[in-house]
């Protein structure tokens, strides 16, 4: 069986880890000669020289660890305080390193791990997981966490220890009779590997030799993975069905992890392994995907690092005739910025990797982009000349021979700004900048032959505050205001004023209307609107909200009739039916009945009182005794609210990241995406 088998059943959830004093090597841990050498350090002279004499032309230095310490404690009248004082000292100390343990803590398809070794490394670097010295906490094993056996006991409780010879003797008679049938369920049911077994310390096997000798033709395959181990030790364990892989234990995690690189997400898309397993696989490695599913299996569609980023390799081949192939060869000579698009099956060959990981090509993968990586990038602060500023603004630059792109990306806003003709404008910008005073660089004297486009990046707004922010954008953007370029504060570059866009400053003043009224609605309810998107929000009932709590007077296009009783004499009535109140006013103060409002999934429920403006008024007698006026020029004002009531209130909302397509816009110098 070699190595590719041994990865793939690893994958499959059938491989039980058994480590070795060895797998902690690396970390600036004692193996067992380390060991017994801070053993023999810690002897007083009368000690040493005692041992000699037992000795004689022996090496101490040479002695198997278990029989060294079975010396130790004898030289200290078999008080093992000064054993247990050693190796507390140091087994308890931080590793040196923990890089292996981590890339392993990262592997979720192994689920059980046997361990000899006095070390904490395991409980440092898994963050979920089972610790098992006895059968005590069988019952309580959760199938989600990896469990830790340390069968030769823990720091804890230095009772557990297993080191001297006189405890491997008495290991199976004092052992835990549950435990170890566990264990022996599990040499029956897995393929174990053995990593950091040492030649130096030969008991390392001892327990699973003893088991698989019980279990004889039952016994599944097992590995040992040492480096320079000798002929003959090889062939006493092939002998048993155990193979041998000579490598180290960091050599081996790392190959192992590489695999799993190439081969985890094929196999998971075609459930030949576990699904979960595998995305927390992609979760641990600091990854984030989407992925996607129907009867036919599960597809990994895109993966992404949370943090910085996402590298990866592209490999594919075209015909040389291929539109692609000269649209790539137009791109890499620079007489072209124009993004290529293609899929899949206009290529020969393919093949994908995200940060290691291999995309087979049937996982949801249906059109590829190619584009000029910019000349620069940069996170730079923008300043405009009304004051607007705007922090960590991702720019880059993309040139060919015949236009400069200038692509700038905030959470909301999109701008390219082209130019045309790059060399012969800046000639000209750059010697009217060095002569022009700052008013003239501010009212366009100085002014490039600018073309902007402009997208919303996002349908949504973190709060009414962020939104504020690319309203004042659009309506800079639309008055062409004169821009800064600031990099740790101080100016690198200046756009000076251009053109104005009358529709981008009118889609920009009216979008800012809107946010006013948000912004009063959350004043007056208090309330926050987050993670909104305005798209469905019924505007006009925005808009009447935020005007009636702003007390702004509001023209109704509707007939109002008052009826009211008259009480003056027949002469003053017929003076005011002739009369007619033409150029004269009507004001009544009234209370409302509660209004109720559905503003971005709040309904929210508003009672006030009001003035009621009628103008030209015409009056009638509806009644005797009772006169009826009539307008059809009606306008209302609140006077003050008298209750503000939040009905009902959509559940918390959580910030969208954005989509893959949303990513590669960020990305691309030309708007190719729907």
């Amino acid at each position: 069986m070699d190595k590719e088998t041994l990865f793939k059943l690893i994958r499959q959830q059938q491989v039980v880890l058994w480590a070795g004093s060895g797998f902690s090597a690396y970390a600036g841990y004692a193996m067992g000669a380390g060991l017994v050498k801070k053993l023999h350090d810690s002897l007083s002279a009368d000690q040493r020289k005692r041992l000699e004499e037992e000795l004689g032309d022996q090496n101490p230095l040479k002695m198997s660890l278990p029989d060294y310490a079975e010396l130790f404690v004898t030289l200290h009248k078999g008080n093992r305080y000064e054993l247990n004082r050693v190796v507390l000292e140091e087994y308890s100390k931080l590793p040196t390193d923990r890089h292996v343990h981590e890339q392993l803590a990262g592997i979720p398809y192994i689920k059980q791990i046997i361990s000899t070794n006095y070390d904490r490394m395991f409980e440092l670097t898994h963050e979920l997981l089972d610790l098992l010295v006895d059968s005590n906490k069988l019952p309580q094993l959760s199938p989600n966490k990896p469990t830790l056996y340390k069968i030769h006991g823990h720091l804890d409780d230095t009772r557990t220890l297993v080191i001297t010879r006189s405890d491997y003797q008495r290991f199976f008679s004092k052992a835990d009779p549950l435990l170890w049938k566990h264990l022996e369920s599990l040499m029956a049911s897995r393929t174990f590997v053995f990593v950091g077994y040492a030649v130096e310390d030969p008991n390392v096997l001892d327990v699973f030799l003893r088991v698989y000798d019980a279990l004889g033709e039952h016994m599944r395959p097992a590995y040992v993975v040492s480096p320079n181990m000798g002929r003959l030790k090889q062939e006493v364990l092939e002998q048993r069905n155990i193979h041998y892989i000579d490598a180290t234990g960091e050599e081996f995690v790392a190959e192992l992890l590489a695999d799993i690189k190439k081969n985890a997400i094929g196999e998971a898309t075609r459930q030949e392994i576990d699904l979960r397993s595998t995305l927390q696989l992609l979760t641990n490695q600091g990854l984030k995907y989407l992925y996607n599913g129907d009867e036919k299996g599960i597809n990994i569609t895109d993966i992404r690092r949370i943090d910085g980023q996402t590298t990866g390799q592209l490999r594919f081949s075209a015909a040389v005739d291929s539109p692609l192939i000269q649209g790539l060869a137009k791109l890499s000579e620079g007489e072209s910025l124009q993004v290529l698009k293609f899929s899949p099956d206009q290529l020969t060959s393919f093949s994908m990797q995200v940060e290691g990981f291999e995309l087979p090509l049937g996982a949801g993968v249906t059109d590829f982009w190619i584009a000029r990586t910019p000349t620069w990038h940069k996170q730079l602060t923008v300043r405009f000349a009304s004051g607007l500023v705007l922090l960590d603004v991702n720019l880059r630059l993309y040139t060919s021979k015949h236009e400069w792109k200038v692509v700038a990306v905030d959470r909301y806003i999109r701008a390219v700004f082209t130019l045309p003709e790059p060399a012969e404008q800046l000639t000209r910008v750059e010697g009217a900048i060095a002569h022009a005073s700052e008013e003239e660089l501010l009212t366009g004297r100085a002014s490039l032959d600018l073309m902007l486009t402009y997208s919303k990046r996002r349908p949504g707004f973190d709060s009414v505050e962020s939104a504020l922010t690319f309203a004042d954008t659009m309506l800079n953007l639309g008055r062409g205001e004169a821009v800064e370029l600031l990099e740790n504060w101080a100016p690198v570059f200046r756009y000076p004023q251009q053109k104005p866009q009358p529709t981008l400053l009118a889609s920009g003043e009216s979008l800012r209307g809107l946010l006013l009224c948000l912004q009063a609605i959350e004043k007056c309810f208090g309330i926050r609107f987050q993670h909104f998107n305005l798209e469905g929000q019924n505007i006009n009932e925005l808009r009447w909200l935020g005007a009636l709590i702003s007390g702004e007077e509001i023209e109704e296009n509707r007939t109002l009739s008052i009826k009211s009783a008259w009480e003056g004499s027949p002469e003053e009535k017929q003076q005011l039916f002739g009369a007619q109140m033409e150029d004269r006013e009507l004001l009544l103060t009234q209370q409302s009945t509660p209004w109720t409002f559905d503003i971005l999934g709040f309904s929210l429920q508003l009672t006030f009182q009001e003035n009621l403006t009628l103008r030209d008024v015409t009056v009638t007698e509806a009644s005797p005794g009772i006169l009826q006026f009539s307008s059809s020029k009606v306008s209302r004002k609140v006077e003050h609210i008298i209750e503000a009531k939040v009905l009902t209130a959509p559940p918390p909302a959580a910030p969208q990241d954005p989509t893959p397509a949303e990513l590669l816009d960020d990305m691309l110098p030309e708007d190719l995406l729907p």
